[in-house]
């Protein structure tokens, strides 16, 4: 599904282990709209299950692409002649928001959503996106999530990370974490933003946008999307001048003497002095 391999009973098996939980199956379905497939849980219970706490415990162990997109609560799984599941028995899946409040989840969106789901869209397609549905069930995965807080960083200044947005939250979720995270900085005391700002370190974290192309240069290893070689030839040229020049914007400029380096099996990147290729002065 979406490029994963999925192994239904493994997914089964986590929901047995689930409190309460008598029976189970877990089925894989297309959809007959968009083509898409996904999984749905049929389960069986002596009392009502809180689908979205099952949902967060199948999360717990599991990655976001096998938590099952709809889960519904029967009073028994169906069985054929030979004593397997009958698919053919069970219900239709029928998607439905967890929230009891009917007017809440088909409310409009707030002008502020609306901005967010402009972002998001790029990733996950020109579809009708709900204030209060999860971003999982609309198709996002660990890798579209990159690409989605790259682009919210980029539009709102607000770093929200993958394992977050994996987490099953709504548009309404991230829209109370931008605003609190602005709400945060309006309150910090500019001696601390000083200090920070400042503060010299000897290696620094990628930054969204440095993390999407970081992790897309890995799944594609052979490509050469993210080199962009050059060749210029100059018919009458001061070589010394011209060095002197680029060494100059070297220098003014560091992003341009950033190397990439791994510790603890993480991205970082770090500041080099001055690049070993060029020398400090020209003979």
């Amino acid at each position: 599904m979406r490029g994963f391999r999925i192994e239904l009973t493994e997914v089964e098996g986590v929901i047995r282990s689930f409190d309460g939980i008598e029976d189970a199956t877990v089925q894989a379905f297309e959809d007959k709209t968009s083509g898409e497939k996904f999984i749905a849980a049929y389960i069986v219970s002596k009392d009502k299950v809180d689908i979205s706490v099952l949902n967060a415990f199948i999360l717990a162990q599991k990655p976001p692409y096998m938590v099952p997109a709809v889960t519904m609560q029967i009073e028994s799984i169906p069985l054929n002649q030979n004593q397997k599941v009958d698919k053919r028995a069970l219900p239709a899946p029928v998607f439905t928001d967890t929230s009891t409040d009917d007017a809440a989840v088909n409310r409009p969106l707030t002008y502020f959503e609306s901005e967010i789901v402009d972002v998001l869209k790029k990733t996950l397609g020109d579809i009708e996106i709900k204030p209060y549905v999860s971003l999982v069930r609309y198709g996002l995965t660990s890798i579209s999530a990159i690409g989605v807080m790259a682009m919210l960083h980029a539009r709102f200044d607000v770093k929200i990370p993958i394992a977050k947005l994996l987490e099953g939250i709504s548009v309404s979720d991230i829209g109370d974490i931008i605003f609190r995270e602005w709400d945060k900085r309006k309150t910090e005391g500019s001696d601390e933003q000083k200090t920070a700002a400042t503060e010299k370190l000897s290696k620094y974290p990628l930054s969204s946008v440095q993390h999407g192309v970081y992790y897309d240069a890995m799944k594609r290893e052979t490509e050469t999307l993210y080199n962009i070689p050059m060749c210029f030839e100059f018919e009458h040229i001061d070589e010394k001048r011209l060095a002197n020049a680029l060494i100059s914007a070297v220098k003014a400029h560091s992003s341009l003497r950033v190397y990439s380096i791994h510790f603890q099996d993480l991205p970082l990147q770090k500041m080099c002095l001055f690049p070993l290729f060029l020398r400090e002065e020209v003979m």
